[in-house]
């Protein structure tokens, strides 16, 4: 589980809107399109490929799992998080 200072930074290194740690959004993310479940600690959304390098980053500096999801159309469960802590939604 992230802690809140984590998420905090989180959510300054995009532009608002684009970072959700509420349950709601979350509950949206813990499956694709097959039967396996796990909800993140955080969803982010990056427009473009530099955005997607700052999110890593963080990742990296706060010891964060990533998911890497597009469409979450797979039957796999390869875009749950699983035991990872945070998801990065790619739709770039």
């Amino acid at each position: 589980m992230l802690k809140d200072t984590a998420k905090n930074t989180l959510k300054h290194i995009l532009p608002q809107g684009q970072v959700f740690v509420d349950r709601t959004t979350l509950i949206a993310y813990e499956a694709d399109a097959g039967i396996d479940k796990g909800r993140p600690d955080g969803v982010v959304l990056p427009r473009n490929a530099e955005e997607v390098a700052r999110v890593v980053r963080w990742a990296a500096e706060h010891h964060a799992p990533l998911v890497a999801r597009g469409a979450g159309t797979g039957l796999s469960g390869g875009a749950v998080a699983d035991r990872a802590e945070s998801l990065l939604s790619l739709y770039i």
